[in-house]
């Protein structure tokens, strides 16, 4: 899991770093980033009943 973790905080670091004014990106440029995880949806609490589901997305975070 370190391996994962790493990987996913140097993901975060580069889009914040490309979405910054001064960052060498043409002007008008858009800086778009999927970062994956689990929503907190009936099938997911259904099928991983046992996980701690409070860091999981809920729906209306995305349903904005």
């Amino acid at each position: 899991m370190i391996g994962y973790g790493l990987a996913k905080a140097a993901v975060h670091h580069l889009a914040s770093s490309l979405a910054e004014p001064e960052s060498g990106m043409p002007p008008d440029s858009c800086v778009i980033t999927l970062l994956f995880g689990i929503l907190d949806t009936p099938a997911n609490r259904k099928w991983m009943s046992k996980e701690d589901s409070s860091t999981w997305t809920p729906l209306d975070f995305i349903n904005r």
